[in-house]
């Protein structure tokens, strides 16, 4: 008995008859009982980071899920899902690849999903996909922001002009920028754009502000 490729699994009866040439009806019948089991279907589990920042596009849940023992063909299952998490900024394609969009909170996201197998459709496993948002790299650069006439007092540049968020120069609006208002008795006071102002009348020295991005 040949059983094709693709068939439904089932129990299937096969009867059949077998009479002797001699005495053509000396005859007895019986049944082949056929077993056609589904295959196995494994949806495995994926990992992978993205910088939240930025966001970016990962490799689809199914390049590691199996149909009988090897990786699946896309069009041998079907793929259902939820269509987004994290109010919308994480959002899977039904190809299986995941998007995180920019500005996307640092964190540890689950995306559950379904596999189905398209022959057998209640053959079923289910996986998750773990997304890793990561924040990104500051870098608090220290600044010697020059020299200035204690007599006339001045303005000094911004201490966030060298600063790095994920390696470049940072956007102000990116960041909130935290000090105290002022040193040395009120004469020397930051600004919210990073930016220093010396008092005139201000007593020589060299000064340190501390500030947090």
């Amino acid at each position: 008995i040949i059983i094709d490729s693709e068939t439904k699994a089932g129990v299937y009866e096969y009867l059949y008859t077998i009479c002797e040439k001699l005495n053509p009806g000396n005859c007895d019948s019986a049944v082949v009982t056929i077993v056609v089991e589904k295959s196995l279907i494994e949806a495995n589990n994926d990992s992978e980071t993205i910088n939240g920042k930025v966001g970016g596009v990962t490799s689809t849940v199914l390049d590691n899920d199996n149909l009988n023992g090897v990786i699946l063909v896309p069009s041998d299952v079907k793929l259902t899902y939820v269509s987004s998490i994290a109010d919308g900024k994480i959002t899977m394609q039904s190809d299986g690849t995941i998007i995180i969009d920019s500005e996307t909170k640092a964190g540890t996201y689950y995306y559950y999903y379904t596999i189905c197998e398209i022959l057998n459709p209640d053959n079923c496993d289910s996986g998750t996909a773990i997304i890793i948002v990561e924040p990104s790299i500051i870098e608090v650069v220290k600044d010697t922001l020059g020299n200035y006439h204690g007599k006339d007092g001045g303005v000094t540049t911004s201490v966030l002009q060298n600063d790095k968020l994920n390696g470049v120069v940072i956007d102000p609006s990116d960041i909130a920028l935290s000090y105290v208002p002022s040193i040395e008795g009120g004469k020397i006071m930051m600004q919210p754009d990073g930016t220093i102002i010396i008092d005139s009348e201000t007593k020589a020295g060299t000064y340190e502000y501390s500030y947090t991005i």
